[in-house]
């Protein structure tokens, strides 16, 4: 500030030792832009005004271009999510495709389907078809974990299920461990001996009796049901 006031000094003194001199409008503006300069020049405040607008204007900058990057982000982030969540769900609907025409393909039954319903636990079952009056019995220390399925016919006309004369070996494996063959019943809804014929797109709830031990253990995490047809063995995962 010192400075600007000795310059401004100096230019007084000199005006008056000077003869004036007309000046062009041009030459006017020249004089006034480079006096301004000058001044502007040592004017400490003015300059860290100018730094300081520069610099804010860069960051503000910065920040929008931030906010655009993590919006962005989050926007790529939900169409990840939502395109894995409708491929999950495609993958679980293909599983459980599969494994419903697996099982009736692995038992030759051409245009039927056979779904998987779950499972319970009994020491006997009863046959409660008409005319039929067989009860199937597990041993004094077992019991049997009744394995429940459903037989639907897909097809537009009649069909005989016939599962019997494939004689099939069926066996189940309970949380990964040596598989164990099914029980044999005269059960008229036993799926290891079921023969019965089947209008258009009728359908039968069917069972598998695996006889387990009574301590066997309750807590179930996996089945898995092993098929053996005419020399050919193949395991489905049923859960």
């Amino acid at each position: 500030m010192k400075k600007i006031c000795i310059i401004l000094m100096a230019v007084i003194v000199l005006s008056g030792c000077v003869q004036q001199t007309n000046l062009t409008q041009q030459e006017s503006e020249a004089i006034a832009a480079y006096a301004a300069n000058i001044t502007l020049k040592y004017d400490k405040n003015y300059k860290k005004k100018l730094v300081n607008t520069d610099a804010e204007l860069v960051k503000s900058e910065e920040d929008a271009v931030q906010e655009k990057a993590n919006d962005l982000d989050n926007d790529m982030m939900t169409n990840e999510a939502i395109n894995q969540e409708a491929t999950t769900q495609e993958t679980q609907d293909e599983q459980v495709k599969v494994q419903e025409e697996s099982i009736s393909q692995l038992l030759q039954l051409d245009g039927f389907q056979i779904t998987y319903e779950g499972f319970l636990y009994s020491q006997h079952l009863e046959d409660i078809s008409a005319g039929n009056s067989y009860t199937a019995n597990s041993l004094d220390n077992n019991e049997f974990l009744i394995m429940n399925f459903r037989v639907e016919n897909t097809t537009d006309e009649t069909k005989i299920c016939d599962v019997l004369s494939m004689s099939p070996s069926l066996k189940v494996s309970i949380n990964g461990n040596e598989p164990i063959n099914s029980f044999a019943s005269l059960l008229s809804n036993d799926l290891s001996t079921l023969y019965e014929e089947m209008e258009a797109h009728a359908s039968k709830n069917v069972v598998l009796l695996i006889e387990i031990p009574q301590d066997y253990g309750k807590d179930i995490t996996s089945v898995s049901l092993t098929v053996t047809v005419a020399g050919k063995t193949s395991t489905i995962e049923l859960n």
